[in-house]
């Protein structure tokens, strides 16, 4: 049987973040998706104005059907604990290898786009030892002042944090797993409020490279250094610019 990634997000009708967004990135790769799309995002590049949360059952029992075996899975905005609820028996009966996680709760317009506490997301963590991969504002957001090495202790997940530290115009990104592996990687500040979709592209890139059998921390430097490529090779759409 074909292997392939599962995604499993929001639809945003721009088609530059959410789920459209993730099946791009990872197609480009030659790596068969099926997409499942937990909300319809009312959104343009400038704004959301709402958020529809979708029945998910119908959509996993297409999946199954599907002739793919999922070595991985992708998961960006999950609308409440039900659906996460839905999502970790799913996951008990495809067992994938890998569960990329990129909790979306916050649009950048500061629209609150899903009703997922942090415990919610941490007793998913506990029972799926995912890769969570927020960045600080998200990190803190999700889980205040506490250390990255004691969440991932105590909840059996890894994190990637993206510019965790700051220094000029240098960042930090910080990858703690639950086995007890640390990196830091510094490089040029990336990050940018022009350009829509960032954390989905950097995500998916991610899955792409653990799909491909790297350990985190190589995947992770192989997702950033495409991830540079793919900042030069944008669009002006409206009011921010996009991934082409």
């Amino acid at each position: 049987m074909q292997s392939g990634i599962l995604i499993i997000g929001g639809y945003d009708p721009t088609g530059s973040a959410g789920v459209l967004q993730d099946s791009v990135i990872i197609r480009r790769f030659h790596i068969p998706v099926f997409v499942i799309a937990c909300a319809f995002v009312y959104e343009n590049t400038c704004r959301v104005a709402n958020v529809m949360p979708l029945d998910l059952n119908k959509q996993f029992e297409l999946a199954m059907e599907e002739n793919l075996q999922f070595k991985g899975v992708k998961i960006g905005l999950v609308y409440n604990k039900a659906q996460l609820e839905l999502i970790g028996n799913f996951l008990l009966q495809i067992k994938p290898g890998f569960i990329v996680f990129d909790p979306v709760r916050v649009s950048s317009s500061r629209f609150l786009m899903s009703l997922l506490t942090p415990a919610d997301i941490l007793f998913f963590g506990r029972e799926f030892s995912p890769v969570l991969t927020p960045n600080r504002e998200e990190y803190i957001d999700l889980f205040g002042n506490v250390p990255p090495e004691k969440i991932v202790k105590e909840y059996n997940l890894s994190l990637v944090i993206k510019g965790m530290k700051k220094a000029g115009n240098k960042v930090t990104d910080v990858i703690v797993t639950y086995k007890g592996e640390k990196a830091e990687l510094q490089h040029e500040d990336l990050s940018t409020s022009d350009i829509h979709g960032t954390g989905c592209t950097l995500s998916s890139l991610l899955s792409v490279f653990l799909f491909r059998g790297h350990t985190l921390v190589e995947s992770y430097k192989l997702a950033l250094s495409e991830f540079k490529n793919a900042l030069k090779n944008t669009l002006k759409a409206g009011c921010q610019r996009i991934f082409i």
